[in-house]
């Protein structure tokens, strides 16, 4: 009878010890689902949407102004060009295509442009020392 009740509680024991490490791995799994389903970063523009006259690939263009204090917003258009308010334009783009601002037409332009679903973000920073040349 002895042997019978300790193979039991050994079996007993045995149980818990399993069940108890697969629900540590379950709540471990889970806290680090949730950790990651925190820290997830979602970020939109507006987006101006277009084709470049005979070409066939398309142009997505985000636009930002940046302020002195370096607080970026989205903008709609293109800010005007003019003395009082200066810019420095930086123009980003994916699919090895170079962009270049056009100080003197006020526009972009966009080198290399071979690939479709090119993106390129155009970012006004404010900068009253800027000298267009």
């Amino acid at each position: 009878m002895k042997l019978e009740k300790f193979k039991t509680e050994k079996k007993k024991k045995k149980v818990m010890i399993i069940v108890s490490i697969v629900l540590v791995l379950f709540l471990t799994i889970l806290a680090f689902y949730q950790s990651f389903a925190f820290f997830e970063e979602n970020q939109t523009f507006d987006v101006i949407k277009g084709s470049i006259p005979n070409q066939n690939y398309d142009l997505m263009l985000a636009i930002t102004k940046e302020d002195m204090n370096q607080n970026k917003t989205v903008i709609q258009q293109v800010p005007e060009k003019n003395s009082e308010q200066k810019y420095e334009v930086e123009i980003d783009c994916n699919n090895d295509a170079i962009g270049i601002w056009n100080y003197e037409n006020w526009n972009p332009e966009i080198l290399n442009f071979t690939n479709t679903r090119t993106k390129c973000n155009i970012n006004f920073k404010e900068n009253n020392d800027f000298e267009y040349l």
